[in-house]
């Protein structure tokens, strides 16, 4: 909800102020978001695999 808010157009600091968080998470996660896309937040434990590592593990 966060990411989808910051890519809506609004200002990490909006909503950051909106949402009680601290800027520099929100500013993390679309960087993340950016880097890794879909494969972003995966959660679970589980780290997140670029393309290219995948590619290198098979």
């Amino acid at each position: 909800m966060v990411i989808n808010l910051c890519f809506s157009g609004k200002t990490a600091q909006l909503v950051v102020a909106d949402m009680d968080l601290e800027v520099t998470m929100v500013r993390l996660w679309v960087r993340e978001h950016k880097k890794y896309e879909s494969n972003s937040f995966q959660g679970n434990g589980n780290p997140v695999r670029t393309v290219e590592k995948k590619k290198s593990q098979n």
